[in-house]
């Protein structure tokens, strides 16, 4: 359950953000389960508090999604109330608001069903609603396992980020927004379990994008990640082909073992990526062998 999840995600810098000319500072964080942005800027109106929302809440879903890549489990940040500089709460009112709490009835979290959504709202200066989604590496399809075959749990193929160097690591995820983007994507992928093939692929080729490079084509910034990374082409294609047809709403059907399996190789990228960044842009061979 989300409500006994404590969990602190500090991020190490203020961001900067402009839009048409208007410059806001923000400070995300999370202590304690909770989530915060503090926003900076030199007027008051409804175009800062636009900003601030859009902006913040991009800001704490990257620090999420960099939370959730570590323990291999979907959470997800929504803003929920907004608090000017006289004190005063606003309640922000939108579409969401009411499928969550629809969807929260219908799905009781005493069911524990993979459809289950558990609902916590802070109490913070800037509230939010908080989901936790109950889907975890073993049990995110709704399909019977293949006991024959052996997988290694999501959270074991993070090797790059824990809460000692998050700070850091988030530091420049959110600054890149290929890399946001894929981060986003591949949680994505375990919300909503029809989505791996084509999140998996889409968080693959945001890594990719992190390769370009002025006058490097496609197929050239697929050989530069490969080789930054250590992975056979192949390796990466058992993702990214596997979504060709899916991303284009094309039906196809995948195996558990195959769903864990791109799954798999997806986390091993961005970990691989994530490290790679970390450790100045080199992977060491003795450390990261070839993946074929």
């Amino acid at each position: 359950m989300l409500g006994s999840v404590k969990y602190n995600i500090p991020f190490g810098k203020a961001l900067k953000w402009s839009d048409g000319g208007t410059t806001i500072t923000l400070a995300p964080m999370v202590t304690k389960g909770i989530a915060e942005v503090t926003c900076f800027a030199d007027r008051y109106d409804k175009e800062i508090i636009d900003l601030a929302q859009s902006r913040g809440l991009v800001s704490l879903r990257g620090l999420v999604n960099l939370y959730s890549f570590t323990a291999g489990e979907p959470f997800t940040v929504t803003l929920d109330e907004v608090e000017g500089p006289s004190g005063v709460r606003e309640t922000i009112l939108h579409q969401d608001d009411y499928l969550v709490v629809r969807f929260q009835h219908s799905h009781p979290v005493s069911a524990r069903s993979v459809a289950n959504v558990g609902i916590i709202r802070t109490t913070s200066k800037y509230r939010f609603l908080v989901e936790f989604m109950d889907l975890t590496f073993a049990t995110s399809l709704p399909l019977t396992p293949d006991a024959n075959v052996k997988s290694t749990p999501l959270v074991a193929l993070n090797t790059a980020i824990d809460l000692s160097n998050l700070a850091e690591v988030s530091a420049f995820v959110i600054e890149e927004p290929s890399t946001l983007i894929a981060m986003n994507d591949a949680i994505m992928a375990l919300q909503q379990p029809f989505y791996v093939p084509i999140g998996c692929g889409r968080a693959v080729d945001g890594i990719r994008q992190a390769f370009a490079a002025p006058g490097r084509n496609l197929k050239q910034e697929w050989a530069a990640m490969q080789a930054a990374l250590r992975i056979r082409r192949a390796y990466q294609q058992h993702v990214t082909d596997a979504s060709a047809k899916p991303r284009h709403a094309e039906s196809q059907s995948f195996t558990p073992a195959e769903i864990r399996e791109i799954l798999s190789r997806t986390w091993t990228i961005i970990n691989r990526y994530l490290e790679y960044r970390k450790r100045g842009n080199s992977l060491p061979a003795s450390e990261f062998p070839e993946l074929l």
